[in-house]
């Protein structure tokens, strides 16, 4: 008589008790300190035409806000003369866009975690209509690096 008793008292408070929900941890809990570094950059070639801007071998995304109240983009190794501000923002620990302008011309690069890897696209953009072979993109790889 015991025994049923105690199986009568439990099964009420048994359910009663809340279920235990799975909850999903985020990867990286900051985007930003994720992202900031420097990554070595390897790009595809271009297609449908070669961008007439340089993307960096190697590119440093700063976590301190810069003009603007953007996060800095900087090129480490570059041979262009040309000056375009850079700026980056993570979407979330998987992504992060990239951009470099000098207001009438720029470029756009998203990158993503894929596994172990870090993979991307690079676009260019203008202000301006510059006819069938636009805008030229490429694929990229990227992959840390000592700033």
């Amino acid at each position: 008589m015991r025994k049923r008793t105690f199986i009568l008292v439990s099964l009420p408070l048994a359910c009663q008790l809340p279920a235990a929900q799975p909850t999903a941890a985020p990867i990286h809990p900051n985007p930003l300190t994720f992202w900031a570094g420097c990554y070595k950059l390897r790009l595809s070639s271009w297609s449908p035409k070669p961008s007439e801007f340089e993307v960096p071998a190697v590119l440093r995304l700063d976590p301190t806000l810069g003009s603007l109240g953007r996060h800095p983009a900087t090129p480490i190794k570059s041979s262009s003369d040309r000056q375009f501000q850079g700026f980056w923002r993570p979407f979330d620990a998987e992504s992060v866009r990239v951009s470099w302008t000098n207001g009438f011309w720029g470029l756009d690069m998203v990158l993503k975690i894929d596994g172990d890897s870090v993979l991307g696209r690079v676009s260019e953009w203008r202000d301006y209509i510059s006819g069938p072979d636009f805008p030229p993109s490429a694929s990229l790889s990227a992959r840390r690096a000592i700033c």
